[in-house]
């Protein structure tokens, strides 16, 4: 995230990070949180993980 930038006319933008929780089937749990910057290859690698281990 970064700090947030003011601009010549006033106005203020800021960013958010993004975030993403994996949930497990059945018990509801939270396992991953993924944040800013993860890759489709890192969701199609952990996720059927996450179902097969649920």
């Amino acid at each position: 995230m970064e700090d947030p930038k003011k601009h010549h006319d006033g106005t203020v933008t800021s960013d958010h990070g993004t975030q993403v929780i994996a949930f497990t089937p059945g018990d509801d749990k939270g396992r991953v949180v993924y944040t800013h910057g993860t890759t489709v290859d890192d969701f199609a690698h952990d996720l059927p993980l996450l179902v097969k281990n649920a």
